[in-house]
């Protein structure tokens, strides 16, 4: 058995996404409750991996249509589909699985270690969502409603989750820390589609850029990145408890700032420029749960 096409289909480096944001839900309980249960920290850890990993090449099977037409490396998928290396069929069989493995691990933590009612829900109002991005009937990403979805299902789902699954109860801290990370994961999501306007167009994938334009699109990408520095700024103040450790999401402000600043000159608009932002987004981006991790750990250790 061949692994590189399923290690290319898996695209392991965008699995971060929703990685990070689960140990930040997971720093956030531990600085509220001041423990971590290490055996629900690890099974479901591998039950985020294992939906995240079917979501993504479940997404491959579902766009496999609007991949032919888009060549781009930016959002046309990982291309194993369309070049012949993977059938579809077990594509779809291996997704299957994975969410059965996933929904046994949801009853073990449910049931079993009595992590809370809302455990197995949870995960599955992820899957749905994730499902829904590329899938009938909802096909968000193909009704100018991808970006939104994605954002929300990729920061403050698995941030509430990691919470949730550690102190078995719901709080507004969650939701409140989710806010910087929702906003920059959509920006960064608007970027990525910015050069492919015309083959999504072809594809008939109706996403923001598509709706609203190159020229307009760019614009709310740049009011994507000021609110989401704005966001980041405004929760140090509210956040004064955790002084002086919230001073670290300066760090992601400022990327994100140069980031802006790159984009006013338009830099956004040429193939190198748009290459770089996109590069250093995904830093800033990251940036934000990591330094949020530090944030509550060192605040739960010393505070």
């Amino acid at each position: 058995m061949n692994l590189r096409p399923w290690i290319r289909i898996s695209k392991p480096f965008k699995h971060q996404t929703m990685i990070y944001p689960f140990l930040l839900g997971t720093a956030i309980s531990y600085y509220d409750t001041g423990t971590i249960d290490p055996l629900i920290f690890a099974l479901s850890l591998l039950a985020v991996i294992i939906m995240v990993e079917a979501a993504y090449i479940s997404n491959d099977y579902f766009d496999y249509e609007t991949d032919l037409r888009n060549p781009s490396h930016f959002t046309g998928g990982s291309k194993v589909l369309v070049a012949g290396e993977l059938e579809k069929e077990a594509v779809l069989k291996m997704t299957a699985v994975l969410i059965g493995v996933a929904f046994i691990l949801g009853v073990i933590l449910q049931f079993y270690l009595k992590t809370g009612p809302l455990s197995i829900p949870i995960g599955a109002f992820g899957m749905f969502l994730a499902y829904s991005y590329s899938g009938s009937p909802l096909k968000l990403s193909y009704r100018g409603l991808g970006e939104i979805s994605l954002a929300f299902n990729n920061a403050w789902t698995p941030i509430f989750a990691g919470y949730y699954l550690q102190a078995h109860r719901p709080d507004w801290l969650p939701t409140l820390v989710a806010i910087p990370y929702i906003l920059a994961v959509f920006g960064q999501k608007l970027l990525r589609e910015l050069p492919d306007v015309e083959y999504d167009t072809r594809a008939g994938r109706r996403n923001l850029v598509v709706i609203l334009g190159k020229e307009r699109a760019g614009k709310l990408y740049l009011f994507s990145l000021l609110i989401t520095i704005a966001s980041l700024l405004l929760i140090i103040p509210y956040l004064s408890d955790l002084l002086p450790f919230t001073l670290l999401m300066l760090i992601p402000a400022l990327m994100l700032l140069l980031n802006l600043w790159h984009g006013r000159k338009g830099e956004w608009k040429e193939l190198k420029g748009l290459e770089r932002m996109n590069r250093d987004g995904f830093r800033a981006m990251f940036a934000i749960p990591i330094l949020f991790i530090l944030v509550f750990i060192l605040s739960g250790v010393i505070g």
